[in-house]
């Protein structure tokens, strides 16, 4: 429903018309070059005669060769035609000026000013390329926002996508079939479900002078392991790494390492109530992806209780 066009649609009259009717007839088989007009459909058209004065006309309804119109359209003045004057469907300023705000192309396009946009577009620029898709995440509602790594630039190919969460108002970033990367409330709080973590305890015996083993309450994320009773990260960047224990022995010495080499260390001090003393060993450190942090007891005894220490390390930045 609206405005139609066709292309290259002439005719010539085929009879004269005065300055009043409102129908007019082509010569037989022409009107089928103007287009096919249903309920509420129209068309603009101008009339020339062998003078070249011109008018344009509103075509509303047309029946084979046909016309019914509106007479004295886009600042013309109705006049009266012989037959063979002409009849063609040209550009016109009401044509453009109706087209632009015609439903289908609002549809279509958008409006410099709001509107909604559904469907792909891609926007390609160094490498990258964009669109948006409003396929939801899986146990979301939300659109997506998808913008893609070429491999063309001889890189791997990324797909990364940022969600608006219809139900619950978060904005997330995510990577490829990985979980969200970060997490913006409406309250503005920020989440980072995926950030490099781990959090480990040991379990046992009281032990001396060994590597303390990684064996009790594991927790790791975002690609963090636990092996081998060492802790490997996975991306590179800075770390806070902590080692907290009970000893059983005053001047019990810990150690961090990275990759087999002392980083950090410290000594238990005496606790004049107890036999046993707390402590605590705290580190910033930059890592590069792969490397491994192991905890060491160097002298004295500390405490089998996994109550009782936690060994832990997280990606600053």
């Amino acid at each position: 429903m609206g405005l139609k066009v066709t292309n290259n649609a002439f005719g010539t009259l085929n009879a004269g018309i005065n300055s009043s009717v409102t129908t007019l007839v082509l010569a037989a088989g022409q009107g089928a070059l103007f287009p096919t007009l249903s309920a509420g459909d129209y068309f603009y058209a101008t009339l020339i005669d062998t003078s070249n004065n011109l008018e344009i006309v509103k075509v509303t309804a047309r029946s084979t060769d046909t016309m019914t119109i509106v007479r004295g359209q886009d600042n013309t003045t109705a006049r009266a035609y012989s037959t063979n004057d002409r009849f063609e469907l040209r550009p016109t300023a009401a044509l453009f000026n109706e087209k632009a705000n015609d439903a289908d192309v609002v549809a279509t396009y958008l409006p410099k000013a709001g509107g909604t946009m559904t469907g792909a577009l891609n926007l390609v620029t160094a490498g990258f390329s964009g669109g948006v898709r409003s396929t939801a995440t899986t146990g979301d509602t939300a659109s997506r926002w998808n913008i893609s790594r070429n491999t063309s630039t001889g890189q791997a190919a990324k797909d990364w996508f940022v969600t608006c969460n219809t139900s619950d108002g978060t904005f997330a970033i995510h990577e490829g079939s990985v979980g969200d990367s970060l997490i913006i409330t409406p309250s503005g709080r920020v989440r980072i479900p995926g950030q490099p973590a781990a959090s480990v305890s040991y379990s046992g015996g009281d032990i001396s002078a060994t590597i303390v083993p990684l064996n009790s309450s594991p927790d790791t994320r975002g690609g963090v392991t636990i092996a081998s009773n060492r802790i490997t990260v996975p991306t590179t960047g800075y770390y806070v790494i902590g080692y907290h224990h009970l000893a059983t022995t005053i001047g019990t010495q810990p150690q961090i390492r990275r990759n087999g080499s002392v980083i950090d260390g410290g000594t238990t001090q005496a606790n004049p109530a107890s036999s046993h003393g707390n402590f605590s060993v705290q580190n910033v450190q930059s890592l590069t992806a792969g490397d491994y942090i192991e905890f060491h007891i160097i002298s004295g005894t500390l405490h089998g209780n996994a109550s009782y220490n936690r060994m832990y390390i997280y990606l600053l930045g």
